[in-house]
Order: C-alpha cells, then sequence, then structure tokens
C-alpha cells in the first residue's frame, strides 16, 4: 500500500493500481529484505476494493527450486491395478466420510469459516466463567469441542464396517527384503577370530612381567 501521509505517491501507486487492474496484468518484481538477504523472485497483483486499493505479492519459485519426480506407473505392472472390488469399497469409504452432509442439520460438517479456533475459544470461555463465578475453579470441560469430539465419532462408527472391509480387501505383505547384516564371523568363519585372539593372548603375555 501507499504512504498515507505523501499524498502524490499516493496518486500515482493508485494510478498504477488501477492501470493493472483496468488490463488485467501483474508485476514481476525482485523482493530482498535486506543486503545480506537473498533476493526472492514474486509479482504483484493489484486489488482495489471499496475501502482501499493495495498489490498483493505472491512468491515465485526459481528455476533451481522446482523439483521433479518420476514415478512408474502403476498400470505396467498388472499386480497393482485395483479390482473393481476393490474400487467399489474405496468408492464406498469415500462416501461415507464425506462431511457434506454429515452435521445433525444435514448440513456440512467442519466449514472452516464456522469452526472456532480450540485456543480461543477455551480463553474466552474462562474469561466469561471467571467473570460470572469468580470464586469457583476453572471448567476443564468446552461445548464446542465436545460436539465436535461426538461428530467425528459418529463419522467414524460409520465408517468402521467399510474401514475393516479396506483392510481385508487391501492386505500389506511383507517382501522380507531386509539386508541383512554379514559380520566378520559369518564371513570368515570362527578358526580366523580365534588364531587372532590366540595371538593376541601370546603377545599379552610377552610383555607381562613380574613385579
Amino acid at each position: 500500500i501507499a504512504e498515507p501521509t505523501y499524498e502524490e505517491e499516493a496518486q500515482t501507486f493508485t494510478g498504477l493500481v488501477q492501470a493493472m487492474y483496468d488490463t488485467n496484468t501483474v508485476a514481476i518484481v525482485r523482493k530482498c529484505f535486506s543486503e545480506r538477504s537473498s533476493p526472492e523472485l514474486g509479482f504483484l497483483r493489484p486489488h482495489i476494493a471499496h475501502d482501499h486499493i493495495c498489490m498483493y505479492y505472491v512468491k515465485l519459485p526459481f528455476a533451481e527450486d522446482l523439483r521433479e519426480f518420476n514415478f512408474d506407473n502403476l498400470d505396467v505392472i498388472k499386480r497393482n491395478l485395483p479390482s473393481d472390488e476393490q474400487l467399489k469399497t474405496v468408492d464406498n469409504l469415500i462416501t461415507t466420510m464425506d462431511l457434506s452432509h454429515a452435521d445433525r442439520g444435514r448440513e456440512e460438517a467442519f466449514q472452516p469459516e464456522l469452526i472456532s479456533n480450540p485456543y480461543i475459544q477455551r480463553m474466552f470461555q474462562s474469561i466469561a466463567q471467571r467473570a460470572v463465578t469468580p470464586d469457583e475453579p476453572l471448567s476443564l470441560s468446552n461445548t464446542i469441542m465436545e460436539m465436535n469430539d461426538t461428530l467425528i465419532q459418529s463419522i467414524a462408527r460409520k465408517s468402521k464396517r467399510t474401514l475393516d472391509t479396506v483392510h481385508e480387501q487391501f492386505i500389506l505383505r511383507d517382501t522380507n527384503r531386509r539386508q541383512k547384516i554379514a559380520t566378520g564371523e559369518a564371513l570368515f568363519g570362527n578358526n580366523d577370530i580365534s588364531a587372532k585372539k590366540a595371538r593376541l593372548e601370546d603377545n599379552n603375555e610377552e610383555f607381562t612381567t613380574d613385579s
């Protein structure tokens, strides 16, 4: 945003934002916090509201920040292809865990704009309880969190049967590909180790003197 105390700069900034907004363009910029910091590449997106005009900065990655990972196609290996029954089971799992109509009023559950922050909710609940009953100890119960926990348990109970079916159809097998640690005794046998121990004991006896 423009500095509110500089009217000329504010007018220039407003004209730039308005022109970028009308032409649907962005500005590619380089950002440095200080002389010692590494530069960042980003773009400025114009934003015009009824009460303010500003630009949003969005960081862009450099070429070395991009990582491309190549994975084998699962369709090539036939044993990795799911069966029709497995696909149907996964669809049922998604349906049972769908939150679109999971609320008591058949509405979407856990909407982000309607979920309270547990920390802030607990703080205001404690302040209200302390104001009403200053001499009583604070209660550890949280009505909103208890309602959410009840809803989560209800969804878990509905999807339990489908989860059991998933465990039955998608079996995990141990491939036994763990590398065994090869010790010196396993590689060379006991003879060499016994001979080394005997030689060490002989050398120790040679350097031993009676007091």
